[in-house]
């Protein structure tokens, strides 16, 4: 935390050290062009000055140079702001008080109330809310506020004041679209209001009453469907016996690494042993027990993954011939399942049943 306001306070420093310099620079140009005759050019660069390192000895240049530019509402504007600002400075209140008693009474004073707003004079930025304008002419002030913006249009006579009031529009009302009924659902229909309906379903009935008793008419016509369409599954038993083979292979690599790896048990334990009952120069007893150690550990490790390979082989082929094996072999044949045919009989009196199967 210290490291942060350090560094802020560095930064604040080094940002006014240029601030300075820059309204140095700004006040030097200022004097130049104000020593060559260019008062409006220099009044520029002393509001700059004033702007970067505001100081009354630039402000008390900034208002002599706007006087002799003959400007003498922007020289007596700043004159007000010197009297404001800096009431005890040895130079300010003179030179304010001088330019006032020397353009007052040709001036139109303007006290502006617009609260926390944006000003604008004629359309330029006007920071002040209290200044001068000529005279006779018509003058536009625009406040911009956070909820939109008002302006004003004034005039007057020279020596008089006015007092304008600026205040922020209402913010625009938010509209809600309508709310939308839910749409209504057609009302049915009742046999009472609909007789024609009655009628059709009544005729509609009859015939189907008569298709299905069928007496004397479609003799000899057959009808079949087809109740049961089993697909076959995806395997034939080659894959089981593939893989049935495969499990057995891995079974025995199994056991052949897990015979592999009890085989080196005693050897370790004969070396360890060795290593704990050396009491000297047992350097090389120690080596060769850690390093039979590790031939056991690396061996360990391929049994299990040995074992786990051979556990998910075979449950895939038990899965394979219990779910998706075809043991039948029976060629494909695209007209299987289960079929009933009805042929009735031209008297009415009986009818003949068959059945078709195809597995």
């Amino acid at each position: 935390m210290l490291t942060l306001v350090l560094l802020a306070a560095a930064s604040s420093a080094y940002a006014q050290r240029d601030d300075r310099r820059a309204a140095a620079e700004a006040y030097n140009r200022g004097t130049t062009e104000f020593l060559e005759g260019n008062y409006s050019v220099a009044a520029r660069h002393y509001e700059a000055a004033y702007d970067f390192a505001p100081t009354a000895e630039a402000l008390v240049q900034a208002a002599r140079s706007h006087d002799a530019a003959g400007d003498s509402a922007r020289a007596s504007t700043l004159a007000l702001v010197l009297q404001r600002l800096y009431p005890e400075h040895p130079i300010a209140p003179q030179t304010a008080a001088e330019l006032l008693a020397k353009h007052r009474k040709e001036l139109l004073l303007v006290r502006a109330e617009c609260g926390d707003c944006s000003l604008q004079l004629d359309g330029n930025l006007q920071p002040e809310r209290e200044f001068f304008v000529q005279p006779g002419a018509e003058h536009t002030v625009v406040g911009t506020f956070a909820t939109g913006q008002q302006s004003r249009d004034f005039s007057g006579p020279a020596g008089d004041e006015i007092e304008l009031t600026l205040t922020a529009p209402k913010p625009p009302a938010v509209t809600r679209a309508p709310k939308r009924a839910p749409p209504r659902r057609p009302k049915r229909a009742t046999r009472a209001e609909s007789p024609a309906a009655g009628e059709q379903t009544g005729a509609r009935a009859t015939e189907e009453a008569e298709a299905e008793t069928g007496a004397g008419a479609g003799a000899g016509a057959r009808a079949e469907a087809t109740i049961g369409e089993h697909d076959r599954p995806p395997f034939g038993p080659l894959v089981v016996y593939v893989t049935a083979g495969l499990t057995v292979g891995m079974t025995v690599v199994g056991i052949l690494s897990t015979l592999d790896t009890l085989g080196g048990v005693d050897e370790y334990e004969n070396a360890a042993d060795a290593y704990q009952t050396c009491s000297t120069d047992c350097q090389l007893l120690e080596q060769r027990a850690r390093q039979l150690l590790d031939d056991g550990r690396s061996k360990q490790t391929l049994t299990n993954l040995s074992w786990i390979a051979t556990g998910v082989v075979a449950t895939g082929t038990l899965l394979t011939a219990l779910l998706w094996t075809d043991w039948k072999g029976r060629a494909p044949d695209t007209d299987h399942g289960v079929s009933f045919g009805l042929t009735p009989d031209p008297r009415g009196m009986e009818a003949r049943i068959g059945v078709r199967a195809a597995f």
